[in-house]
């Protein structure tokens, strides 16, 4: 196994019970801003989902290709996002299968949504990232580098 770096640009989903368009795109800016997945959210998705992921970071990509839908009740945005997941692999295929099936299978939890809402001000109902964009995987070498082994010494 060796420790990869997988980056893909996706698009998250995110559904906010508001009508205002433009002031979605700033909070989710600001929500998507260099989040990073806690170590407790990994330690319970990497079980689950059979995978081996030290992190995962995210950048909100502030681009044409953002679009907002609103209604009355809600708004929904699909936003660019730039992921960088940091897994063990045995190889590039793996890399991408693992950071793809995290990127799949990964939503926030609507208790953290409740919790950040209560705390920003915001009214974010859902999270989920739907469509993929380029992608790479880079070996970052051995996960748990080998412990150096003095030479014994003869008397």
């Amino acid at each position: 196994m060796a420790l990869f770096q997988f980056s893909m640009r996706a698009f998250a989903c995110v559904v906010e019970r508001t009508s205002d368009a433009q002031g979605s795109f700033a909070r989710i800016s600001e929500f998507l801003q260099n989040y990073e997945v806690s170590e407790h959210e990994l330690a319970g998705f990497n079980p689950a989902s059979g995978t081996s992921i030290r992190s995962i970071f995210a950048r909100f990509v502030a681009d044409e290709s953002n679009i907002a839908r609103s209604t009355r009740e809600k708004t929904t945005t699909y936003a660019a996002v730039d992921f960088d997941i940091e897994l063990e692999a045995v190889d590039e295929g793996e890399a991408y299968r693992g950071g793809t099936d995290a990127l799949d299978l990964y939503d926030f939890h609507p208790g953290f949504l409740e919790g950040y809402n209560s705390t920003h001000g915001t009214f974010f109902d859902g999270f989920t990232i739907d469509g993929r964009g380029a992608w790479s995987a880079t070996s970052l070498g051995d996960p748990l580098p080998e412990p150096a082994i003095a030479p014994l010494e003869t008397l």
